[in-house]
């Protein structure tokens, strides 16, 4: 029994800290939800009055011609300074995002700059009452910033470009890219602006990375986009034949070039082993004569007694690793000059003697 009290006592206490946690909390509450709820007619209050604010909207333009294009830094956004009812503002301002400004090109009245070929400039003051239709009755627009807007026209373009693909692989060891990658169609027909056609040479597929790779894959890969061009079709197939290699040497003769024809260039040694990769199916195809490795005259005025020698051509089908030696001896002789052949001149035909020659008279 005394137990029992004794537990009775230990617990009152805890009782009664639970009940002032609870009546604080409610109190709390209480007091939040009327603060919540005088911000919200304060909110309504404040949003009844007119207030003037700049609001940034994107500009959306309509061309006129198809033969000319905008180009360059094409203004894409203008700052409205409007007026109007708290509630419109605060539409508008979360809405311009998704609202665009719609310009006509042939209506923005546009002036030409004087001795700037292709280039116009149009004033915002009388783009104002276009704006302020789009804008509506419930915002009354007062000015718009900037006050001038430039632009460049270029005329329209075709022209056919290669397509080049980004690719990242890494293979599994051993194995390697076989010859170049297959694309399919491997150029495309591109429309846009002279200026930026002019300087384009070629497009490029999207990235793409490949891990482990040991055999030969195929892909469509979208082409990635370029500002003010369209071009078609906007995805290409690209093919990477993959292939097993091993490494191998073959030794190479050296090609003096330059060299004066009254001299001849001495190379010691005369020959260079390469090392390389090559696919296991073109391991039997190589041949030194499919090699150009060159040493050049020129270079061995300019030096003492040795002189680089430069791998200028090897088969496609191979992975250059390595060659030896980088340089190598030289020495520059004259030609022998050759001996003067003098042909002795017989004559063979045998002689009629005389009393023979009587006789047949």
């Amino acid at each position: 029994m005394k137990l029992l009290f004794n537990k009775k006592q230990d617990q009152t206490p805890k009782i009664i800290l639970a009940r002032k946690d609870y009546k604080l909390r409610q109190k709390i509450l209480n007091f939040l939800f009327f603060l919540l709820l005088s911000i919200f007619f304060w909110l309504l209050r404040v949003l009844d009055n007119d207030y003037t604010t700049q609001l940034t909207v994107p500009v959306e333009y309509i061309p006129y011609r198809s033969d000319v294009e905008m180009v360059g830094d094409i203004p894409k956004t203008l700052s409205l300074n409007v007026t109007g009812q708290g509630y419109t503002l605060v539409k508008k301002i979360f809405s311009a995002s998704r609202h665009p400004v719609v310009l006509q090109v042939l209506a923005l009245n546009l002036r030409p700059v004087v001795d700037k070929e292709n280039q116009y400039y149009a004033l915002t003051h009388y783009l104002k009452e276009n704006i302020q239709r789009q804008l509506g009755q419930d915002l009354r627009l007062n000015y718009i910033l900037p006050d001038t807007l430039w632009y460049t026209f270029s005329p329209v373009e075709r022209k056919k470009v290669k397509v080049i693909p980004a690719i990242n692989i890494k293979y599994v060891r051993q194995y390697m890219l076989e010859g170049d990658y297959i694309v399919q169609p491997d150029s495309v027909v591109v429309t846009g602006p002279h200026v930026i056609l002019d300087t384009l040479s070629a497009l490029y597929t999207e990235e793409s990375s490949y891990i482990g790779v040991f055999r030969s894959f195929t892909r469509v890969l979208k082409i990635k986009p370029i500002p003010n061009i369209s071009f078609d079709p906007k995805e290409v197939s690209v093919t990477v034949p993959v292939e097993k290699f091993t490494q191998a040497k073959i030794s190479v003769p050296i090609t003096p070039i330059n060299v004066p024809d009254s001299l001849q260039l001495l190379l010691f040694p005369a020959t260079v082993t390469v090392d390389y990769l090559v696919s296991l199916k073109n391991f039997n195809n190589v041949k030194s004569s499919q090699f150009l490795i060159t040493a050049n005259y020129n270079d061995c005025l300019l030096s003492v007694n040795r002189v680089n020698i430069r791998v200028e051509r090897y088969p496609y089908m191979l992975k250059l690793i390595n060659y030896s030696p980088k340089s190598v001896e030289f020495l520059i002789e004259k030609k022998p000059t050759p001996q003067p052949i003098f042909k002795t001149i017989t004559n063979d035909t045998p002689k009629i003697s005389n009393n023979r020659a009587n006789d047949n008279k």
